[in-house]
């Protein structure tokens, strides 16, 4: 089975993933690569999701999200969750709603293995009723 198979037409819409430990250029690397093929950046890190929390967090200016156009920062608040769960959900809407390539770049290995191998963050339960 195609690990992608629930992103529809797969083979027209490559997705690369960078990931590695911070301040090695993943960023920079992630935005060479989208203006070349003319993909969109979805950020795979657990801090960059929040709103305000820019210091620590190597975030892309604001001025410079646009192109190519970064995803999945500053989406909420500090005070609120925002589990694995809600990134997955808000990755694969992303992924399924445009025909080009992708870049999903960060520091959070477990963001970008969810993504790769497809977690089901909804497993049956382990009691029978």
């Amino acid at each position: 089975m195609n690990r992608w198979s629930w992103i529809p037409d797969t083979p027209k819409r490559p997705i690369t993933l960078l990931v590695g430990p911070t301040a090695v250029g993943k960023t920079e690397l992630a935005i060479q690569l989208a203006n070349r093929w003319g993909a969109e950046i979805i950020s795979a890190d657990a801090f960059q999701v929040y709103r305000g929390m820019d210091i620590g967090t190597a975030k892309v200016p604001m001025a410079l999200r646009q192109h190519p156009k970064h995803h999945l920062i500053d989406v909420c608040d500090p005070t609120d969750s925002f589990t694995l769960h809600d990134y997955l959900i808000q990755c694969r809407d992303l992924l399924q709603i445009t025909d080009h390539p992708w870049v999903i770049c960060g520091g959070t290995g477990l963001y970008a293995s969810a993504v790769l191998f497809n977690y089901d963050l909804n497993p049956p339960s382990l009691y029978r009723e």
